[in-house]
């Protein structure tokens, strides 16, 4: 369940606080557009790609150039970005000085590669499998870390405030760590620093890990495979590195709301962060937590648990999306809708993509590629 897909910065430390999925429709077919809470059309679908809104304002493309709109549809920075992310979605170091509200992460020029140097952070001693002290380690992630771009940061005017400097998108969790795959098909975790050197911060090694969430990460011992796990078993260790719950599962996820979703023999259930079972396996595939509901797949169809286990939302939409902001995207055939958490249904199915919520809106797409 845990996929590892990871974008190394370069020359900016910058940190993704809040990670959302880049909607994007081909240019041969489909619009984006935004509706409101009641599932009505706020904003008109014309955009070929549209994120979610932060801070009022909303990243979209038109032609092949992002800007930003304001709640209205109304353009209030012109498109003429490459790339274009929300704004306050990260904490950029300038001079010693963190800036983040009020700012957006853009990007201008074509992608190039370059690499990247990771050393162990000042006071780690890192070690390889075979208990060799390594004084650097440098990442063979050649799918994402060699995908560099010109990224600066702008303000709500359209300011460039930080000028674009070569350097990767960052993802990372909410602890502000990346876990990254190192030379040899290990996994550690790092924090980012400055020019082309980034530091390790835990310094045992995985065969596969995820992203932190609420001060826990899961870890593979045994893995065989890089985007997919395979054999191998499933435990959590802390931000220290230690692990804290025993290294036992089949298969883990991330905690949300104090719960993980973990596999047993062939079944999904939830431990608490002791690692103790509360929800017993009984699912065909789990996810987190959000809103007080989580996701769960039985056969082919999913439906949402509460925190005790009980099927509030019978199994009967073909994707899994988490709640937020008391709603969410639900597939059923081939067109999307929104449920609420009673599971009624408070916009049909009728749109090609469909987005989270945020600030009252959510992206849509109208129109197939």
């Amino acid at each position: 369940m845990v996929k590892r897909a990871v974008a190394l910065s370069v020359c900016l430390a910058a940190v993704l606080l809040t990670s959302v999925a880049r909607r994007e429709a081909r240019a041969d077919g489909g619009k984006w557009g935004f509706i409101d809470r009641a599932g009505e059309v706020v904003i008109d679908p014309r955009f070929q790609a549209a994120d979610a809104f932060h801070e009022g304002l909303a990243a979209v493309k038109v032609g092949d150039k992002w800007g930003y709109i304001d709640k209205t549809g109304k353009v209030v920075i012109e498109p003429g970005f490459d790339d274009a992310i929300g704004f306050s979605q990260y904490v950029v170091s300038v001079s010693g000085r963190e800036l983040g509200e009020g700012l957006a992460r853009v990007a201008i020029g074509d992608m190039c590669e370059e690499g990247l140097v990771i050393e162990p952070a000042p006071g780690v001693r890192l070690y390889d499998e075979d208990g060799r002290e390594l004084s650097r380690v440098t990442s063979y992630d050649t799918l994402y870390h060699k995908r560099a771009q010109k990224w600066g940061f702008i303000d709500k005017t359209g300011k460039m405030v930080v000028e674009p400097q070569l350097s990767h998108r960052l993802f990372t969790d909410s602890e502000g760590l990346t876990q990254v795959e190192l030379s040899g098909g290990k996994w550690g975790y790092i924090k980012p620093g400055s020019g082309t050197t980034h530091y390790l911060v835990i310094s045992r090694l995985f065969d596969d890990a995820g992203n932190f969430g609420e001060g826990l990460a899961p870890v593979c011992r045994g893995c065989i495979g890089r985007m997919w796990s395979f054999r191998g078993k499933w435990g959590y260790i802390d931000r220290m590195g230690k692990v804290v719950i025993e290294v036992e599962f089949d298969d883990a996820g991330n905690f949300g709301e104090g719960l993980a979703p973990v596999k047993v023999g062939d079944k999904w259930g939830y431990i608490d962060k002791t690692g103790e079972l509360v929800i017993e396996p009984g699912f065909d595939d789990a996810y987190r937590f959000g809103d007080g509901l989580a996701p769960v797949k039985v056969g082919d169809k999913c439906g949402y648990i509460d925190k005790t286990g009980r099927m509030v939302i019978e199994p009967q939409f073909d994707k899994p999306w988490g709640f937020r902001d008391g709603l969410v995207a639900v597939k059923v055939g081939d067109k999307w809708g929104y449920i609420d958490k009673t599971g009624r249904m408070v916009a049909e199915p009728q749109f090609d993509q469909a987005g989270m919520f945020s600030e009252g809106l959510a992206a849509v797409k109208v129109g197939r590629d």
